[in-house]
């Protein structure tokens, strides 16, 4: 476990780069720690210098090591906006399939646009469109099974939309 062990009065405290004990277990995967952090009391929508959440940090850096449940299953805000208005489900679109499954099973806002006006889906788009540019310059390679899951994405988020638009 962390090598401090925080009582409920400094859990929240921040170190040198703004980061909360949470969120720096969230940032560098650790499972244990988070879930600890977590029982302690932690305040799980705390945000950075950059308005990232936990949830948020725990999808860019380590999205496989289960702190994206437990968060969610704690009750991080799943429509929790950066800085830059991405959510957790934004930052899901470009990476991986299972993490879009899951945030969207959570209720995340699949039309919530960023800053820039982009909805996960035109986020995962724009990857997708990224990745068979590269794909064309190193000449002749085949799709890539990051683009092929983006496709799958892609297809997933499109429906969810259309769900959440016929509510």
């Amino acid at each position: 476990l962390y090598a401090m062990q925080p009582t409920e009065t400094d859990i929240n405290n921040r170190d040198s780069y703004d980061y909360s004990k949470l969120m720096r277990a969230a940032l560098e995967g650790r499972l244990e720690d988070a879930e600890h952090f977590i029982q302690l009391g932690a305040d799980l929508n705390i945000k950075n210098v950059h308005g990232e959440i936990g949830l948020i940090l725990s999808i860019l850096y380590h999205e496989k090591s289960g702190i994206t449940e437990a968060l969610i299953k704690a009750g991080a805000l799943v429509n929790e906006q950066d800085n830059s208005g991405k959510t957790a489900l934004h930052r899901a679109a470009t990476r991986d399939i299972n993490l879009v499954k899951i945030l969207l099973a959570a209720n995340a806002d699949p039309v919530l646009r960023d800053v820039p006006g982009l909805t996960p889906r035109n986020r995962a788009i724009q990857r997708c469109n990224e990745n068979n540019q590269l794909a064309a310059i190193l000449s002749g390679r085949t799709e890539s099974s990051n683009t092929i899951q983006l496709k799958e994405i892609i297809t997933i988020l499109e429906k969810a939309e259309q769900d959440y638009k016929s509510k």
